[in-house]
């Protein structure tokens, strides 16, 4: 009787670890298939672009060929972001080469990652916003579409938001750049985080500057603790809120205004683990 226990026990032992086995090569996703790519088409159109005389590229033939092999490797819709990349540049006055260069830089990158490129650098360009040289526009265009990891969408999103926010608000009396410079460093803080730093900035500042039961801070001050406390995501900004109230009510910390600043900032910094 023992005996036949321990048989059955080690074999539905064995049943288990090879069912157990076979799970692993069998998910409930289904089965994952390659991309396929329409190189040839990517090839062709990049080249084209390439070869075309009113585009004024000064570039050999070889070279042109080369390019086009490359952009052909980026799969689809890689000679589309190229050419939107490329032309926006050379529009503005990027010599040929340059922008070639930057354009390859977004063949094997995502659609919303090239949009955010071209929205960044118009934003960063123009003059009716940050109004700053080519160079510095590129530089902050790629540390916000190549280099961050947070959703695209997001990121141009916030980086338009906090911009015209900086420019339009006759309070603040920054110059432009310092907007730009502002906004990338409240932007690449959060890139660990989920969700939309630009609305918390803005009403965070808002909070700080014009509430009547807020900070009622200089707009300087209220814009290096407002950097201070969205370190700390998104949600800083509510714990904050929260907190400054809470110290400065009867029914809670009752303490002055400076104190309460404190609490919030200690209640700001436990918004993530």
């Amino acid at each position: 009787m023992k005996r036949n226990l321990l048989c059955l026990l080690i074999l539905l032992f064995a049943y288990s670890t090879f069912a157990a086995e076979g799970k692993k090569t069998n998910t409930d996703e289904g089965p994952i298939y390659k991309e396929q790519c329409h190189a040839a088409k990517e090839y062709v159109t990049s080249l084209n672009f390439l070869r075309d005389p009113s585009n004024q590229f000064r570039i050999k033939e070889s070279d042109a060929q080369k390019v086009a092999l490359f952009v052909s490797k980026g799969c689809n819709k890689a000679s589309i972001r190229f050419i939107k990349v490329v032309t926006l540049l050379t529009r503005v006055g990027v010599d040929s080469a340059t922008a070639i260069i930057t354009g390859k830089e977004f063949v094997n990158q995502s659609d919303d990652k090239t949009n955010t490129f071209l929205t960044v650098f118009k934003g960063s360009f123009l003059k009716k916003y940050l109004d700053m040289d080519i160079h510095t526009a590129k530089k902050i265009a790629l540390s916000l579409s190549v280099g961050l990891q947070k959703d695209p969408a997001i990121v141009q999103k916030d980086f338009m938001m906090i911009s015209t926010f900086c420019v339009e608000n006759e309070t603040l009396d920054l110059p432009r750049p310092k907007c730009g410079e502002y906004a990338i460093k409240i932007i690449k803080a959060a890139d660990i985080y989920e969700g939309s730093i630009g609305e918390a900035l803005i009403g965070l500042f808002n909070f700080m500057t014009m509430n009547k039961k807020g900070p009622r801070l200089p707009t300087y001050k209220a814009l290096q603790l407002s950097e201070v406390v969205l370190k700390y995501g998104p949600m800083a900004k509510t714990n904050f809120e929260t907190g400054f109230r809470y110290a400065l009510s009867k029914t809670g910390l009752k303490v002055g205004r400076g104190d309460a600043i404190k609490f919030g900032l200690k209640m700001a910094k436990l918004s993530t683990k």
